[in-house]
């Protein structure tokens, strides 16, 4: 009876960590997903030309962050918050961006940074980049 009572626990615990994989796998996708929508908004912001546009609720804001980052004196210090926001969104389009020629700012710098880097390495660097940060931020 002993090895029952085992076999049961262990098969509880496999369920257990079969459930948590596939939460995780969920929560990941999703995220990856909205990450997509996001990245989808900032590339017609760049583009839009369209001062009073309402393709999306977040074109003119996005459009003002995109002047902010030009002009932004703490950027290069990696001291503004806004700056940081944006640019870790760029380095997620860059990753998948196949475009030789690309208006997203600093795409075509961090993919040859990607390049250079060891793929891991970077991915390390901006897993602790939060996605609702980006959502509130771009809906203020």
């Amino acid at each position: 009876m002993a090895s029952n009572s085992y076999d049961k626990n262990v098969g509880e615990e496999n369920i257990a960590s079969n459930i948590a994989e596939n939460t995780i796998d969920i929560v990941y996708k999703k995220r990856q997903e909205s990450i997509q929508k996001i990245i989808e908004k900032l590339i017609h912001a760049v583009n839009c030309k369209n001062e009073s546009c309402t393709t999306f609720a977040t074109c003119n804001r996005l459009k003002q962050i995109l002047s902010h980052l030009q002009i932004c004196k703490n950027r290069k210090e990696n001291k503004c918050s806004v700056c940081k926001q944006m640019i870790a969104l760029c380095c997620f389009h860059a990753k998948q961006c196949k475009a030789e020629i690309c208006q997203i700012p600093f795409c075509r710098q961090i993919k040859l940074k990607l390049a250079e880097k060891d793929q891991e390495k970077f991915v390390q660097e901006f897993e602790k980049f939060q996605l609702e940060d980006v959502e509130e931020f771009i809906s203020m």
